[in-house]
């Protein structure tokens, strides 16, 4: 019987199990590689014997550092675990894992389809490609069978993940924002995370990664600087607008500058992390950084003060609110990413959650009224005759 939690699939063409369970295959000779840290830089190991990495040991260990160095850690750690779930299954059947064949990756990723999102399985097959290759070993998920088995599941389930936390879009923020503290540290360090968080679009990483250095104050409000993020791995960096812009409402408690001014001032922080973790009591901040995953905390804490379900609100839901509200303002798309810093216009358009409204997408009124005019007189042809004849020059 397969291991608890593996569903089993008659039929498809997975490994057979070793008469002890575990499986009754070899892994090849990798260097002592070990498949559990197969994702991790400290388990690379050079691949041809006799080269020049083999014998400078200090040339192989400098590329250890910079493979680990080159991790986002909340993607590294998210590949540690699929790569876990991945043994773990090819344990259950006695499959290799490394290396890998097309039809036990198949095999896994259908039996994954049962309860997994769309977007989980991806990065099962993503984490499945990078530890091959990492490792000089052929790829197993680039056949055409696995392409036509990802497609046939996309059409199953369809691209929408249904464990998408829900956008806190400006009407839904206004009520988280109403029941947190203005006077208290904790409550002015909230504040100024939800308010920053929602008017910049920031990953969790990046809002909690700032530094106080990488804050510039200007007449219209606060520019931020992003120094790495996931789609900036090598510090490129980019800069963000918080506009200082609370005329409408009056109320100058609902500005990220001003949140963030007013948690310097009370929290007297002039260097260092820009968000620091409290203590239990929170009463007192430590000097450490605020884990990223700690904002997901501090977004639920404000659902559920606001009288809202706390398990549909995340991290996420900044970010995703920030894509939806300005769709609602009609900022393109284009100018959505300058601001958030997707690299793929498919991956921004997955975070506006309102339905799409074809007359307000792009400027389509304009090029209906195009082909609505007619710029010829009843019955001429001139001009279109001419535009025949020339190929439309």
């Amino acid at each position: 019987m397969p291991q608890q939690g593996i569903v089993s699939h008659p039929g498809l063409p997975v490994g057979q199990r070793g008469p002890s369970g575990p499986p009754s295959h070899t892994l090849p000779p990798s260097g002592g590689l070990d498949p559990r840290e197969a994702t991790q830089g400290a388990s690379w190991q050079p691949q041809e014997p006799g080269s020049v990495l083999s014998r400078r040991p200090d040339l192989a260990d400098a590329t250890r550092a910079y493979i680990q160095r080159g991790r986002v850690n909340a993607t590294e750690r998210a590949h540690q675990c699929d790569w876990r779930i991945f043994l773990k299954w090819c344990g259950a059947y006695g499959a290799d894992p490394l290396p890998a064949s097309a039809d036990t990756v198949i095999a896994f990723l259908t039996d994954m389809a049962r309860t997994r999102s769309l977007a989980t399985l991806h990065r099962y097959k993503g984490t499945i490609t990078k530890v091959h290759g990492l490792h000089g070993f052929p790829l197993p998920t680039m056949g055409e069978q696995i392409r036509a088995v990802m497609h046939g599941i996309a059409v199953d389930k369809g691209e929408r993940s249904p464990n998408a936390k829900a956008p806190a879009t400006a009407d839904v923020f206004s009520l988280m924002i109403e029941k947190i503290s203005n006077s208290s540290p904790k409550g002015l360090r909230d504040r100024a995370i939800l308010l920053v968080g929602a008017v910049t679009g920031m990953r969790s990483a990046e809002l909690t990664a700032l530094n106080v250095d990488d804050l510039t104050w200007h007449d219209k409000g606060l520019s931020i600087l992003i120094r790495r993020s996931k789609t900036d791995q090598t510090g490129v960096g980019r800069y963000v607008a918080v506009p200082c812009d609370h005329a409408d409402s009056g109320d100058s408690t609902r500005c990220g500058a001003h949140a963030i001014r007013a948690w310097l001032e009370i929290a007297k922080i002039s260097s260092g992390p820009l968000f620091r973790s409290f203590w239990h009591n929170g009463r007192r901040f430590k000097a450490t950084r605020l884990p990223a995953a700690n904002v997901a905390d501090v977004v639920k804490s404000a659902a559920a003060a606001a009288g809202l379900e706390p398990k549909v609100y995340g991290a996420h839901s900044l970010r995703s609110g920030y894509v939806t509200q300005a769709r609602r303002e009609n900022l393109s798309f284009v100018e959505i990413m300058e601001q958030t810093g997707h690299k793929d216009l498919a991956s921004v358009k997955r975070y506006a959650r309102d339905p799409i409204d074809p007359f307000r997408t792009g400027r389509v009124r304009e090029v209906a009224r195009a082909f609505a005019r007619n710029p010829n007189p009843v019955g001429s042809r001139g001009g279109l005759e001419e535009r025949e004849r020339t190929g439309g020059k």
